[in-house]
């Protein structure tokens, strides 16, 4: 689960501690967002929020977001982002176990961030994350601190958080996609297809969550070291069994694929569990409080 900073780094410590500013020069050094001077402007803005969070591999990572939910939504556009269909999930999966396709599933790391904002969107951060900010790089940012301790900042990418972030990276790598050859099927514009040397390459997308596969794995290769060229820090995941959306993919029997969401079932009964055994809340109601 999500955890303040506050809390984050009273629970998990030295970690929690680094990946606030690890975060944050993340963002800067990716120019997401420019500091301006909110009082000679009337201007609109959102809120932020930086959530820390323990990855499946223990590692400790920051998030910052932006809290749309203000953010003006126009009647007319939609601002929605096209995720692959869970029918077409199931059909990829059943073609790779058929043809005994070689798969992995990547992870482009900060993908929104690759993306520009197409609209005017001004955000605040809160004093205890501007203050980390600002003992980073105060030249830039330092005289733009209000008298309250906040900055303004423009967004200049899509950060996490706005209405409009998923589908402005969406737009992004579906133009990456087809510049490296690849073609939207017709039915679902979320799965992506390319011969390579005679061999066909499949890709679907669920935002930034990426499945490729293919018979020959040196076009998987291929298809990995174009991406890198546009995102860069791309993580890979390879194997027999393989988790994609909170699934789980075993490959491990030739021709069969079995898809299994055992992981997420188990924390489930898990936080059911942690919830159950918590003391019983006191209440001044009396025994008979429901009995007509």
């Amino acid at each position: 689960s999500n955890l303040s900073v506050k809390r984050g780094i009273m629970q998990l410590g030295p970690p929690a501690e680094e990946a606030v500013p690890a975060e944050l020069e993340q963002l800067h050094s990716k120019g997401v967002f420019k500091p301006i001077r909110k009082e000679k402007r009337e201007i609109k803005t959102i809120r932020s929020h930086l959530f820390l969070k323990v990855n499946r591999d223990g590692i400790v990572k920051g998030r910052m977001v932006a809290d749309g939910s203000n953010q003006e939504r126009s009647m007319s556009t939609s601002v929605s982002s096209p995720t692959v269909s869970s029918e077409a999930v199931f059909i990829t999966a059943a073609v790779e176990a058929h043809e005994m396709r070689h798969v992995v599933t990547v992870d482009i790391e900060g993908a929104y961030l690759h993306a520009a904002m197409a609209n005017d969107v001004f955000m605040d951060i809160e004093p205890e994350i501007a203050a980390i900010l600002i003992k980073m790089h105060p030249k830039v940012y330092q005289r733009f601190l209000q008298m309250d301790g906040r900055l303004t900042v423009k967004l200049e990418k899509a950060l996490y958080g706005c209405i409009e972030s998923a589908l402005l990276f969406y737009e992004h790598l579906s133009s990456t996609l087809k510049a490296m050859g690849f073609e939207p099927n017709p039915y679902d514009i979320c799965v992506f297809n390319k011969m390579i040397n005679g061999k066909q390459c499949t890709l679907t997308v669920h935002v930034d969550d990426l499945k490729i596969s293919s018979q020959s794995r040196e076009a998987i290769q291929e298809v990995i070291n174009d991406l890198k060229k546009t995102y860069k820090n791309v993580s890979i995941n390879e194997g027999k069994i393989l988790d994609y959306l909170g699934m789980e993919f075993d490959y491990s029997v030739p021709g069969q694929v079995k898809i299994s969401m055992k992981a997420m079932v188990e924390q489930v009964l898990q936080d059911y569990d942690d919830v159950t055994h918590r003391a019983a809340a006191t209440t001044p109601a009396t025994f008979n409080l429901f009995q007509v």
